[in-house]
């Protein structure tokens, strides 16, 4: 097998016959758009030691976009609704934006314009987005490369450079602050009535004494049922998660981590003291929380739908419900100033982590919907919160600092259907 040289136009191209897998011979296109025969030749030769090699692409298939390769990518991955979710929000904020018009080949080597980007996604959104963002974009390409769509992954990260002290001791205070305890009893003890006086809810402060003695994640407390507590027990089945259409879905945990937390006497005592604040619950005649949509879709309320009033904690209200107001999401005011909801989320939590550009933007988008940031000094204590315009004085939400609960997110989940305290 010998590379064959002609000229078209001004360029010269090289082919080749190869033996398909059926027995039959093709005339393949090694290289094109060569300024001579002679570099055409060079190139149709180092394309025939790769196909003997198994790693030559054919350039036709290189040529595929990055957004036709997710077309086809994303159906064939087996996720979870809120994996899926997820990357459809990556996939259309961040990478088909930057590459989706891109053919793959062209990525083959763009390596160091991957990790640019990803510093720009890390400068103006979380450092958790900028990852899961370029995470996303490796796996995509790790699978073309499989396929021999291109030839290398140039979004795998290659490793870490500087000294091996630096390195080690890095990695040392990783360790010893994911060793730290997080708190003590005292502290987990103030923490849960801070929570308790600054949202005005009783349920604050026994979820934060649950989830400091039993180290829960915020989905799996906000789904957690009344029949999975015992005396001595607490069985983790079930968390809520809310979606981008502002269902609330009922899943298992994390990972699959279904597992038995034993539970200290005291915490089991305020468990069951907030059940009887709930009243009756009749579990077997009990209908769906009308909190999940997909009314048409049985089969989808079947396997994600959960039983009204059947959690421990039970929803807040919006931010302007006291107010006799419409709620406002997160996702609304995102949409309507043009930026993610973890944009939003960083102007009312963590502004300096936003440029003051976008945070005037945020804050006009706010204002649009009569919502404006006020800060109160209680105790030495600041505390943001996001009030409605023109309220009356001493007026507030019954609401956590950050004012707006963020959307795609199970650790603020809550079924808003099920009733308030």
């Amino acid at each position: 097998m010998r590379p064959y040289i002609s000229k078209r136009g001004t360029k010269y191209r090289a082919r080749a016959v190869i033996t398909d897998t059926d027995g039959q011979d093709r005339w393949i296109t090694l290289v094109s758009g060569c300024d001579s025969a002679e570099d055409a030749e060079e190139q149709g030769w180092a394309a025939l030691s790769k196909i003997k090699k198994g790693v030559w692409i054919d350039p036709r298939d290189g040529e595929t976009t990055l957004e036709r390769w997710a077309n086809t990518w994303l159906p064939a991955q087996e996720l979870q609704l809120s994996s899926y979710q997820q990357y459809v929000y990556l996939l259309s904020n961040f990478v088909l934006p930057e590459y989706g018009d891109r053919a793959l080949t062209s990525l083959t080597y763009a390596d160091h314009e991957i990790a640019a980007w990803e510093q720009r996604i890390r400068s103006a959104y979380s450092a958790s987005t900028a990852t899961q963002a370029r995470g996303l974009l490796k796996r995509m390409l790790e699978d073309a490369a499989s396929q021999k769509l291109i030839e290398r992954n140039p979004a795998e990260r290659r490793g870490r450079r500087g000294s091996v002290e630096e390195r080690r001791l890095q990695d040392k205070n990783t360790r010893k602050a994911e060793d730290e305890k997080w708190t003590n009893p005292l502290g987990a003890l103030l923490l849960a009535e801070r929570l308790s006086l600054l949202s005005g809810r009783d349920d604050e402060f026994i979820l934060a004494i649950t989830k400091a003695y039993t180290a829960m994640r915020m989905g799996e407390l906000i789904g957690l049922e009344r029949d999975r507590i015992t005396a001595t027990t607490i069985d983790v089945r079930w968390q809520l998660y809310e979606l981008n259409d502002s269902s609330t879905i009922r899943k298992n945990p994390k990972d699959g981590s279904l597992r038995t937390i034993d539970v200290p006497p005291h915490v089991v005592r305020l468990l069951y003291h907030q059940i009887r604040k709930l009243g009756p619950y009749d579990p077997v005649h009990a209908p769906l929380c009308p909190c999940i949509k997909h009314d048409g879709d049985a089969e989808f309320r079947q396997k994600y739908g959960h039983p009204r009033g059947a959690h421990v904690f039970r929803g807040t209200t919006s931010v302007r419900s006291r107010l006799g107001a419409a709620g406002v999401r997160l996702a609304d005011v995102a949409g309507a100033a043009g930026v993610s909801t973890g944009t939003v989320s960083n102007v009312l939590n963590r502004p300096e982590k936003v440029s003051e550009t976008v945070r005037h933007t945020v804050e006009a988008a706010l204002e649009d919907f009569g919502l404006a940031r006020e800060t109160a000094d209680s105790g030495g204590y600041a505390r943001h919160t996001i009030a409605a315009t023109g309220s009356a004085p001493g007026c507030s939400p019954r609401r956590p600092p950050g004012g707006i609960r963020r959307r795609n997110h199970p650790r603020r989940a809550r079924c808003r259907s099920c009733p308030t305290d």
